[in-house]
């Protein structure tokens, strides 16, 4: 099914072995196309293993020239340097797609494939007239289908971008012909704004139901917990409630640790204490 990658200037190509991984699952051709620094468009294309391509990808296009790279699988026609793309069209633009095109261009003739079929019938369209009409390119050879157009001057079209996927600036027309976890170790994490605190509801713990109350304005709120003594100050049978009802398990071990008891020395302690509150 092919995959046209779009780099950008400015970006860089996946590393040695994404490239493999990517021929290999798309063997039958290659070719890219760039915009050299001094303005003009070259194209290199043809059978190709990994190592080759990575060379040409390395050595003749530099990170600041904006490129379309191709990996063919063969779906229509033979397998065939005239066949790999991209292509150049009359008008001077360059064309590469993935996909299998419908009826007209998919029904192609004997040595021709779908995508030589679309440039043919292409072949007097101007550049500035499919930049014009992506959505409506787009819809006659399906979401499915995606193209990258270069334009004479380096612009580039994608048409049913969306269909595909941007990972770190650069476009891949899918991501089934890309190693599994690519998309997510490549994508630059995004900044995550801090979750608000929700508003204050109503109370769904019994333990808490008391502490809550209704202000002026109707809206629920949790009333601050009240201070409550440290275990050695409990000198009435009010501090002994306190500590009570709001000394957590931890603090309870810590105390009974520190007095050498066991914590149901401790709920006795505070039982005599508390006992007429207990009771």
């Amino acid at each position: 099914m092919c995959l046209i990658i779009y780099k950008p200037a400015g970006k860089q190509w996946p590393d040695a072995q994404t490239l493999h991984h990517i021929w290999s699952s798309n063997p039958d051709g290659f070719g890219v196309v760039h915009r050299t620094r001094a303005g003009a468009i070259q194209m290199t294309k043809g059978l190709y293993f990994p190592g080759e391509i990575e060379k040409i990808l390395d050595c003749t296009i530099s990170d600041d020239e904006p490129a379309i790279a191709h990996w063919r699988l063969a779906t229509h026609g033979g397998v065939c340097d005239r066949l790999c793309h991209p292509f150049e069209s009359k008008a001077g633009w360059y064309l590469a797609h993935n996909g299998v095109l419908p009826k007209p261009w998919g029904n192609a003739r004997k040595g021709q494939s779908d995508t030589t079929e679309l440039v043919h019938a292409l072949r007097h369209t101007s550049f500035d007239s499919l930049a014009a009409m992506p959505e409506y390119l787009g819809g006659k050879i399906g979401s499915r289908n995606k193209l990258a157009i270069m334009s004479p001057a380096g612009q580039v079209v994608l048409v049913n971008e969306s269909e595909g996927i941007w990972i770190g600036g650069v476009w891949y027309s899918n991501l089934y012909s890309l190693p599994w976890g690519y998309e997510r170790r490549n994508r630059r994490p995004r900044f995550r704004e801090p979750t608000p605190t929700p508003a204050a509801a109503e109370p769904d713990h019994w333990a808490e139901f008391e502490r809550w109350y209704y202000d002026e304005r109707g809206k629920a709120r949790l009333a601050a917990l009240p201070a409550y003594p440290a275990f050695d100050d409990i000198t009435s049978p009010e501090d002994a409630r306190l500590w009570w009802e709001h000394a957590t398990e931890e603090e309870i071990e810590l105390v009974a640790k520190q007095h050498g008891i066991n914590s149901e020395a401790i709920y006795g302690f505070l039982l005599g204490t508390w006992g007429r509150f207990y009771e």
